[in-house]
Protein backbone atom coordinates (compact mmCIF):
# COMPACT_ATOMS: atom_id res chain seq x y z
CA UNK A 1 0.00 0.00 0.00
CA UNK A 2 2.58 2.10 0.93
CA UNK A 3 4.71 2.03 -2.29
CA UNK A 4 2.38 1.85 -4.64
CA UNK A 5 0.58 4.98 -3.50
CA UNK A 6 3.93 6.88 -2.39
CA UNK A 7 2.28 7.14 1.82
CA UNK A 8 4.51 8.09 4.08
CA UNK A 9 4.19 5.13 7.16
CA UNK A 10 3.84 6.52 11.12
CA UNK A 11 3.73 4.05 13.41
CA UNK A 12 3.65 3.56 17.11
CA UNK A 13 6.07 1.91 18.95
CA UNK A 14 4.32 -1.45 19.32
CA UNK A 15 4.26 -1.47 15.46
CA UNK A 16 8.29 -0.76 14.41
CA UNK A 17 9.02 -2.85 11.74
CA UNK A 18 5.74 -3.44 9.97
CA UNK A 19 7.92 -2.07 6.87
CA UNK A 20 11.94 -1.92 7.29
CA UNK A 21 12.33 1.25 9.03
CA UNK A 22 14.70 1.66 6.41
CA UNK A 23 12.38 2.17 3.73
CA UNK A 24 12.58 5.58 2.21
CA UNK A 25 8.45 5.69 3.30
CA UNK A 26 9.03 4.88 6.71
CA UNK A 27 9.14 7.56 9.55
CA UNK A 28 9.63 5.25 12.13
CA UNK A 29 7.70 5.03 15.78
CA UNK A 30 6.29 7.78 17.75
CA UNK A 31 4.29 8.49 20.53
CA UNK A 32 6.11 9.00 23.59
CA UNK A 33 8.58 11.50 22.68
CA UNK A 34 8.23 15.47 22.44
CA UNK A 35 11.22 16.21 20.29
CA UNK A 36 9.63 13.62 17.77
CA UNK A 37 6.17 15.06 17.97
CA UNK A 38 7.73 18.40 17.11
CA UNK A 39 8.43 17.18 13.58
CA UNK A 40 5.72 14.14 13.11
CA UNK A 41 2.31 16.11 14.42
CA UNK A 42 2.92 19.34 11.84
CA UNK A 43 2.86 16.93 9.12
CA UNK A 44 -0.40 14.77 10.22
CA UNK A 45 -1.56 18.02 10.55
CA UNK A 46 -0.63 19.23 7.32
CA UNK A 47 -2.07 15.11 5.35
CA UNK A 48 -5.36 15.88 3.43
CA UNK A 49 -6.05 12.49 4.11
CA UNK A 50 -4.65 9.74 7.23
CA UNK A 51 -5.27 5.77 6.83
CA UNK A 52 -5.22 4.21 10.59
CA UNK A 53 -4.32 0.39 10.32
CA UNK A 54 -5.16 -1.13 13.66
CA UNK A 55 -4.25 2.51 15.34
CA UNK A 56 -4.46 2.16 19.21
CA UNK A 57 -3.86 5.19 20.82
CA UNK A 58 -3.37 3.43 24.26
CA UNK A 59 0.21 3.34 23.21
CA UNK A 60 0.42 7.52 23.17
CA UNK A 61 1.10 11.19 25.34
CA UNK A 62 -1.78 13.49 25.87
CA UNK A 63 -0.07 15.53 22.93
CA UNK A 64 -2.00 13.10 20.24
CA UNK A 65 -5.18 13.96 21.56
CA UNK A 66 -7.41 15.02 18.48
CA UNK A 67 -4.16 15.42 16.40
CA UNK A 68 -5.99 15.90 12.72
CA UNK A 69 -9.21 17.11 11.43
CA UNK A 70 -11.77 13.82 11.76
CA UNK A 71 -12.89 14.40 8.48
CA UNK A 72 -9.54 13.65 6.63
CA UNK A 73 -8.88 10.63 8.17
CA UNK A 74 -10.25 6.90 7.53
CA UNK A 75 -9.60 4.19 10.02
CA UNK A 76 -9.43 0.15 9.99
CA UNK A 77 -9.49 -1.64 13.35
CA UNK A 78 -10.36 -5.16 14.42
CA UNK A 79 -12.29 -3.40 17.41
CA UNK A 80 -14.96 -1.05 17.90
CA UNK A 81 -13.61 1.32 20.46
CA UNK A 82 -14.59 4.80 21.94
CA UNK A 83 -11.00 6.47 23.28
CA UNK A 84 -11.69 10.00 22.47
CA UNK A 85 -8.49 10.11 21.57
CA UNK A 86 -8.37 10.92 17.41
CA UNK A 87 -11.59 11.28 15.28
CA UNK A 88 -12.43 9.69 11.77
CA UNK A 89 -15.05 10.40 8.71
CA UNK A 90 -15.03 6.43 8.50
CA UNK A 91 -14.31 3.26 10.89
CA UNK A 92 -14.27 -0.15 9.48
CA UNK A 93 -14.42 -2.72 11.94
CA UNK A 94 -12.97 -5.96 10.39
CA UNK A 95 -9.85 -7.26 8.99
CA UNK A 96 -7.45 -4.78 9.30
CA UNK A 97 -5.05 -6.50 6.75
CA UNK A 98 -7.74 -7.78 4.16
CA UNK A 99 -8.37 -3.67 3.80
CA UNK A 100 -5.20 -2.53 3.48
CA UNK A 101 -4.79 -4.89 0.74
CA UNK A 102 -7.76 -4.41 -0.89
CA UNK A 103 -6.99 -0.36 -0.52
CA UNK A 104 -3.09 -0.86 -2.52
CA UNK A 105 -5.03 -2.90 -5.02
CA UNK A 106 -8.19 -2.02 -5.52
CA UNK A 107 -7.02 2.17 -6.25
CA UNK A 108 -4.70 3.28 -9.19
CA UNK A 109 -1.28 4.22 -7.67
CA UNK A 110 -1.60 7.90 -6.68
CA UNK A 111 0.82 9.87 -7.90
CA UNK A 112 2.91 13.32 -6.52
CA UNK A 113 1.65 12.90 -3.32
CA UNK A 114 3.71 15.18 -1.29
CA UNK A 115 5.02 17.66 -4.11
CA UNK A 116 6.61 19.53 -1.35
CA UNK A 117 8.82 16.66 -0.22
CA UNK A 118 7.53 16.78 2.84
CA UNK A 119 8.00 13.35 4.44
CA UNK A 120 11.45 13.31 3.18
CA UNK A 121 12.03 16.15 5.25
CA UNK A 122 10.27 15.22 7.93
CA UNK A 123 12.64 11.75 7.92
CA UNK A 124 16.03 14.32 7.83
CA UNK A 125 14.58 15.98 10.24
CA UNK A 126 14.33 13.07 12.81
CA UNK A 127 17.58 11.75 11.70
CA UNK A 128 19.34 14.85 13.16
CA UNK A 129 17.22 15.54 16.38
CA UNK A 130 18.33 11.98 17.63
CA UNK A 131 22.12 11.71 16.01
CA UNK A 132 24.36 10.62 18.71
CA UNK A 133 25.92 13.66 20.62
CA UNK A 134 28.13 12.27 23.19
CA UNK A 135 31.51 10.18 22.83
CA UNK A 136 29.44 7.73 25.71
CA UNK A 137 26.22 7.02 26.74
CA UNK A 138 22.69 6.24 25.78
CA UNK A 139 22.77 7.79 22.43
CA UNK A 140 26.05 5.59 22.09
CA UNK A 141 24.48 2.10 23.26
CA UNK A 142 21.46 2.55 21.00
CA UNK A 143 23.46 3.55 17.91
CA UNK A 144 25.89 0.40 18.92
CA UNK A 145 22.72 -2.27 18.45
CA UNK A 146 21.96 -0.96 15.66
CA UNK A 147 24.63 -0.92 13.94
CA UNK A 148 26.29 -4.05 15.07
CA UNK A 149 23.75 -6.83 15.82
CA UNK A 150 22.71 -9.64 13.29
CA UNK A 151 20.01 -9.29 10.96
CA UNK A 152 17.83 -11.99 12.25
CA UNK A 153 18.35 -10.47 16.15
CA UNK A 154 15.42 -9.60 18.29
CA UNK A 155 15.76 -6.80 21.17
CA UNK A 156 13.36 -6.42 23.74
CA UNK A 157 12.77 -3.45 25.89
CA UNK A 158 11.10 -2.36 29.51
CA UNK A 159 9.82 0.84 30.05
CA UNK A 160 11.94 3.97 31.31
CA UNK A 161 13.62 6.82 29.34
CA UNK A 162 15.85 4.47 27.63
CA UNK A 163 13.17 2.81 26.36
CA UNK A 164 12.31 6.13 24.64
CA UNK A 165 15.01 6.88 23.50
CA UNK A 166 15.64 3.42 21.91
CA UNK A 167 12.38 3.59 20.38
CA UNK A 168 13.26 6.26 17.80
CA UNK A 169 16.83 5.51 17.35
CA UNK A 170 16.50 1.77 16.33
CA UNK A 171 15.73 0.99 12.63
CA UNK A 172 13.08 -2.17 13.16
CA UNK A 173 13.28 -4.25 9.91
CA UNK A 174 10.27 -6.36 10.12
CA UNK A 175 7.70 -6.88 12.55
CA UNK A 176 9.15 -8.27 16.30
CA UNK A 177 12.24 -7.10 15.67
CA UNK A 178 11.65 -4.82 18.34
CA UNK A 179 9.39 -6.17 21.54
CA UNK A 180 8.19 -4.01 24.18
CA UNK A 181 5.17 -3.37 27.04
CA UNK A 182 3.64 -0.35 25.88
CA UNK A 183 0.48 1.40 27.44
CA UNK A 184 1.43 -0.89 30.53
CA UNK A 185 4.67 1.21 31.46
CA UNK A 186 5.73 -2.55 32.87
CA UNK A 187 9.18 -2.37 34.33
CA UNK A 188 11.77 -5.38 34.26
CA UNK A 189 9.78 -7.29 31.12
CA UNK A 190 12.04 -7.12 28.48
CA UNK A 191 14.40 -10.10 29.87
CA UNK A 192 11.45 -12.58 30.54
CA UNK A 193 10.27 -11.45 26.67
CA UNK A 194 13.83 -12.41 25.26
CA UNK A 195 13.74 -15.62 27.30
CA UNK A 196 10.02 -16.33 25.56
CA UNK A 197 11.94 -15.31 22.49
CA UNK A 198 15.08 -18.14 23.30
CA UNK A 199 12.36 -20.64 23.74
CA UNK A 200 10.63 -19.96 20.85
CA UNK A 201 13.84 -19.64 18.93
CA UNK A 202 16.65 -20.92 20.41
CA UNK A 203 18.61 -19.91 17.15
CA UNK A 204 17.75 -16.52 17.15
CA UNK A 205 20.48 -14.49 18.25
CA UNK A 206 18.70 -12.04 21.70
CA UNK A 207 19.33 -9.01 23.39
CA UNK A 208 17.32 -7.38 26.56
CA UNK A 209 17.04 -4.32 26.98
CA UNK A 210 16.58 -3.03 30.66
CA UNK A 211 17.21 -0.12 32.96
CA UNK A 212 19.01 -0.53 36.15
CA UNK A 213 15.70 -0.19 38.07
CA UNK A 214 14.18 -2.67 36.19
CA UNK A 215 16.59 -5.44 36.73
CA UNK A 216 16.94 -4.69 40.27
CA UNK A 217 13.22 -5.72 40.01
CA UNK A 218 13.93 -8.87 38.65
CA UNK A 219 16.95 -10.57 39.37
CA UNK A 220 15.24 -13.84 39.27
CA UNK A 221 15.11 -14.09 35.82
CA UNK A 222 19.03 -15.03 35.86
CA UNK A 223 17.96 -18.22 37.80
CA UNK A 224 16.16 -18.83 34.75
CA UNK A 225 18.83 -17.99 32.00
CA UNK A 226 21.70 -20.22 34.28
CA UNK A 227 19.30 -23.03 34.30
CA UNK A 228 18.35 -22.52 30.00
CA UNK A 229 21.60 -22.02 28.83
CA UNK A 230 22.33 -20.71 25.04
CA UNK A 231 23.30 -16.81 24.12
CA UNK A 232 21.48 -14.22 25.50
CA UNK A 233 22.35 -10.76 26.18
CA UNK A 234 21.10 -8.00 28.98
CA UNK A 235 22.37 -4.86 28.44
CA UNK A 236 21.53 -2.18 31.42
CA UNK A 237 21.71 1.16 30.90
CA UNK A 238 22.82 2.12 34.71
CA UNK A 239 22.20 5.96 36.11
CA UNK A 240 21.37 4.76 39.04
CA UNK A 241 17.86 6.63 39.02
CA UNK A 242 14.15 6.68 37.62
CA UNK A 243 15.46 9.06 35.14
CA UNK A 244 11.98 9.21 33.42
CA UNK A 245 10.10 9.65 36.65
CA UNK A 246 12.32 12.52 37.71
CA UNK A 247 12.19 14.36 34.40
CA UNK A 248 8.07 14.50 34.90
CA UNK A 249 8.47 16.01 38.49
CA UNK A 250 10.93 18.47 37.47
CA UNK A 251 8.25 19.27 34.55
CA UNK A 252 5.56 19.98 37.56
CA UNK A 253 8.14 21.95 38.76
CA UNK A 254 8.48 19.85 41.81
CA UNK A 255 11.56 18.42 43.48
CA UNK A 256 13.13 15.24 42.39
CA UNK A 257 11.99 12.81 45.24
CA UNK A 258 11.95 8.85 45.77
CA UNK A 259 13.76 8.58 42.06
CA UNK A 260 17.36 7.91 42.83
CA UNK A 261 18.37 4.88 44.67
CA UNK A 262 22.46 2.76 45.34
CA UNK A 263 24.09 1.26 42.68
CA UNK A 264 23.53 -2.72 42.37
CA UNK A 265 26.84 -4.31 40.95
CA UNK A 266 25.40 -6.33 37.75
CA UNK A 267 28.54 -7.80 36.41
CA UNK A 268 28.66 -9.52 40.18
CA UNK A 269 25.36 -10.08 39.99
CA UNK A 270 25.47 -12.46 36.87
CA UNK A 271 28.36 -14.15 37.94
CA UNK A 272 25.85 -15.16 40.81
CA UNK A 273 23.99 -16.61 38.46
CA UNK A 274 26.18 -18.29 36.63
CA UNK A 275 26.76 -15.96 33.56
CA UNK A 276 28.83 -13.74 32.35
CA UNK A 277 29.25 -9.88 33.52
CA UNK A 278 31.12 -6.67 32.38
CA UNK A 279 31.30 -3.02 32.84
CA UNK A 280 31.32 -1.05 29.52
CA UNK A 281 32.13 2.32 29.11
CA UNK A 282 32.85 2.72 25.29
CA UNK A 283 31.60 2.32 22.23
CA UNK A 284 34.42 0.22 21.08
CA UNK A 285 34.11 -2.00 24.20
CA UNK A 286 30.49 -2.09 23.82
CA UNK A 287 30.97 -3.37 19.85
CA UNK A 288 33.47 -5.94 21.49
CA UNK A 289 30.68 -6.71 24.61
CA UNK A 290 28.02 -7.89 22.15
CA UNK A 291 29.69 -9.50 19.90
CA UNK A 292 31.17 -11.60 22.55
CA UNK A 293 28.07 -12.23 24.29
CA UNK A 294 26.04 -13.53 20.87
CA UNK A 295 28.97 -15.99 20.72
CA UNK A 296 28.98 -17.31 24.54
CA UNK A 297 27.35 -19.97 25.59
CA UNK A 298 25.19 -18.62 28.32
CA UNK A 299 23.80 -15.55 29.72
CA UNK A 300 26.01 -12.19 29.23
CA UNK A 301 25.10 -9.27 31.57
CA UNK A 302 26.71 -5.60 30.38
CA UNK A 303 25.92 -2.60 33.23
CA UNK A 304 26.17 0.09 30.62
CA UNK A 305 26.89 3.25 32.91
CA UNK A 306 25.47 6.33 31.44
CA UNK A 307 24.96 9.64 32.86
CA UNK A 308 21.20 10.89 33.37
CA UNK A 309 21.49 14.00 33.00
CA UNK A 310 22.23 13.14 28.61
CA UNK A 311 18.52 12.20 28.65
CA UNK A 312 18.02 15.97 29.21
CA UNK A 313 16.25 17.04 26.09
CA UNK A 314 17.21 13.82 24.01
CA UNK A 315 13.32 12.86 23.27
Amino acid sequence: LSERHGIPVITTYKAKGIIPETHPNALGGHGLSPLSDKVILPLLRESDCIVCLGYDPIEMRSDWIRPWAPEVAVEFVHAQAEHGMHGSSLRHVGDVAAAAKALADGIAPLENTWPDGAPAKARAALAEAFAPREEWGPHAVFEALDANLPEDAVLTVDSGAHRILMSQMFHANRPGHLLQSAAFCTMGVSVPLAIGVHFAAPDRPVVAVVGDAGMDMAPGDLSTLRDMGGPLVIVVLVDDALTLIGRKQRAMQLAELGVTFGATDFPALARAYGGHGEVVDSREGMQRALAAGLDRDGFTVLACKVDKELYTGAF
